[in-house]
């Protein structure tokens, strides 16, 4: 029975490491490409949500107001925060003629404190185009202009990049990585990355729509109480009949997302069971069949009595670790994170349990000093279950025919 578990263990890992390789195939590195530049740039404003960034926020605002974009204006919304991020922001706007900065004093029924933010910037937002970015991302020289040439050239509606992303620490790195490889491993490159196909992905390092779409779409209020918003984004937008495209953001976009493990497990809380619609069940199901697949992939290789299913499993093992670097470089992470993947692959159940088990415990989603329940949650769900509501769209709707 051990045999039968690590043999099939090391087989699902071998088809993992197919998978993510045949994903990469359709990421594009924005940076690489060279896209025609417009005879004139449509103007863009960039919305930057902050609530108690009082640490890094005029850093990163000062550097999106100094970019070579010609038609740019900023809009920094400071959300209710407690610091001195509301204070630096107006000190900021004093000496830069780009920048304006909003306050949010109290958050409406029925939204999260974040995608209120984004809607109140998107009403008084003047730009054609909308990039609606974190106020922790920083912004590299040329890569807005870039993707505007490249959203007007393949006449897209949004464009969104997958950030290059570091940790302050060794091992909120190696999470880190190990998280977004799982995330990789869902998303259905395929169709988020080919505007032909209705779907979409989003992120919240950088979102880049059309003014008029969001319009159209109503704004923010479909997606007002989805916790993952930027991903929410995109795929409404997607799923909507416009054309989106998702891009690797290496050389144009960085983030440190994470200061250390604490803070990734912490920000993960909200996000993982989330990501898996708050159904208990399904979270259940998935922290047991991922215990289960790496005791079995790690451990029962070991306790056979048959060498060969040890050295196939090694040989597996270490294939899908190459695969993860290939993946890094890509991408733009810390190649060196993934020489420590099974270390990782044990935590990330454990995040999703704790996710879990804290949400339901409390009965809502806490962030930010706000607390959402998990009943008003779910009614006003859009996405339901993240990477299963991106597989249904982009394996059973057809692509786009007009």
């Amino acid at each position: 029975m051990i045999d039968v578990f690590a043999v099939g263990a090391s087989g699902l890992l071998l088809v993992a490491t197919l998978q993510l390789l045949w994903n990469l195939r359709y990421f594009e590195v924005l940076a690489e490409l060279k896209p025609v530049e417009p005879a004139k740039f449509p103007s863009v404003s960039i919305v930057v949500p902050a609530c108690d960034e009082e640490r890094g926020v005029e850093a990163a605002i000062g550097r999106m107001t100094e970019s070579d974009y010609p038609d740019l204006e900023v809009i920094a919304i400071n959300d209710r925060s407690t610091d001195r991020t509301g204070e630096l922001l107006d000190r900021l706007a004093a000496d830069r003629s780009t920048l304006r900065v909003e306050h949010v004093v109290d958050l409406p029924e029925g939204w999260l404190g974040k995608v209120n933010a984004l809607e109140s910037g998107r009403r008084s937002a003047e730009g054609e185009l909308l990039l609606f970015i974190d106020g922790d991302v920083q912004l590299q020289p040329g890569a807005l202009r870039r993707a505007v040439a490249l959203l007007v050239e393949q006449d897209l509606d949004h464009v969104s990049l997958i950030p290059a992303a570091s940790s302050g620490t060794w091992i909120g790195q190696i999470l880190m990585n190990s998280s977004i490889h799982v995330l990789m491993s869902v998303i259905p490159a395929r169709y988020i990355c080919d505007a032909d196909w209705a779907t979409g992905a989003g992120s919240g390092c950088f979102n880049l729509v059309r003014a008029s779409v969001l319009e159209e779409l109503g704004g923010f209020e479909k997606i007002r109480l989805e916790v993952i918003d930027d991903a929410a984004l995109g795929v409404l937008i997607g799923s909507s009949g416009y054309r989106s495209r998702c891009f690797s953001g290496r050389g144009s976009v960085h983030v440190e997302w994470y200061s250390g493990a604490r803070d990734l497990v912490r920000g993960l809380e909200k996000n993982a069971f989330a990501g898996l619609g708050y159904h208990l069940p399904l979270a259940v199901a998935v922290i047991a069949f991922a215990a289960l697949f790496w005791v079995s992939a790690f451990i029962g290789p070991w306790l056979s009595s048959r060498p060969w299913v040890l050295a196939l499993a090694l040989f597996v093992q270490v294939g899908y670790g190459a695969a993860l670097m290939v993946e890094s470089r890509r991408m733009g992470f810390p190649r060196w994170a993934d020489l420590f993947y099974p270390l990782g692959s044990w935590v990330m159940p454990f995040i999703v349990l704790r996710s879990a088990v804290v949400c339901m415990a409390r009965g809502a989603v806490e962030w930010r000093g706000t607390r959402y329940s998990l009943r008003e949650l779910r009614s006003a769900r859009v996405m339901g279950a993240q990477g299963f509501h991106w597989m249904r769209l982009g394996l059973v709707r057809p692509p786009r025919t007009s």
